[in-house]
């Protein structure tokens, strides 16, 4: 009986595929093994990982986290900004001030794009028939702009490009308690017309365990407990087990998505590259 798969893992654009796959150029691992898929248990540490671009954002559809601010972090971009309606300032709040109190950032929700799979990510598929993943995805170079009236209260400036990126930091940090703060290193500075420009760094780490099976040349994975910088996502945590193909030889193992399905349920994450650790 063929046994269903999963694979906990993430990433986007590194490497590590072969041949032409069902999405983009991203390849199916069972192509690499001609019948003889071998053994996935033991420890992987991931060295490369292919990706297609989603046409739209994955959105979260639980109303508690559409309606979290800030935002809990995710993968996928948070929702475009629109022209013509909603928010044009990334819900930023700030206070005016009050005597020697500075004005402070009470709401923000950072931009951030697609971030990549960063190096040192791990896989296990233990022989009790668990397993485990720790990725990590990070966007160096992201940044937002607030143009002048973004930072005014009331119509009244309120705050400096200076004093702006430390109330940000502040803010996040309070709001992450004792997670992971995805946004990092936030610096501001004055923008050509008046407002601020703000780079940071964007980084979640994906954990991910269950138990998993697998029968010739397929996996199955059933996730238990699945988060995102410590914070259970529940929009994005897959509620039946899913598919994956494998090939292993050697020190070497490749994992790709059923059929063209995702893997771990991460919209555009295809195939996975891991060397025994």
């Amino acid at each position: 009986m063929i046994r269903r798969v999963v694979l906990a893992a993430f990433a986007l654009t590194l490497g590590g595929c072969v041949g032409t796959g069902t999405e983009g150029t991203c390849g199916d691992a069972t192509a690499s093994c001609n019948g003889s898929p071998g053994d996935p248990s033991g420890t992987w540490g991931v060295n490369g990982s292919c990706s297609y671009a989603a046409d739209m954002p994955n959105q979260p559809m639980s109303i508690p986290e559409l309606a979290t601010r800030p935002l809990i972090p995710s993968v996928a971009p948070p929702q475009p900004q629109p022209t013509t309606d909603g928010s044009w300032c990334y819900d930023l709040i700030v206070t005016a001030p009050v005597g020697t109190t500075p004005s402070q950032v009470t709401s923000v929700n950072l931009w951030h794009d697609l971030p990549t799979l960063a190096q040192g990510g791990k896989v296990s598929f233990n022989n009790d028939g668990t397993y485990s993943v720790d990725l990590t995805f990070t966007e160096s170079n992201a940044s937002t702009h607030f143009t002048p009236f973004c930072l005014q209260y009331q119509g009244n400036a309120a705050i400096s490009c200076n004093n702006l990126g430390p109330q940000i930091t502040s803010f996040y940090t309070q709001a992450a308690g004792s997670h992971p703060v995805a946004f990092q290193n936030i610096t501001c500075q004055s923008a050509s017309d008046g407002g601020c420009d703000c780079a940071y760094k964007y980084s979640v780490e994906v954990t991910d365990s269950g138990t998993w099976l697998h029968s010739s040349n397929l996996l199955e994975e059933s996730s238990s407990a699945y988060l995102y910088n410590g914070q259970a996502v529940m929009s994005q945590a897959p509620n039946a087990s899913l598919l994956a193909t494998y090939c292993q030889s050697g020190n070497s193992l490749i994992i790709s998505g059923y059929e063209g399905s995702n893997l771990s349920n991460i919209v555009g994450l295809r195939t996975l590259s891991l060397a025994r650790m």
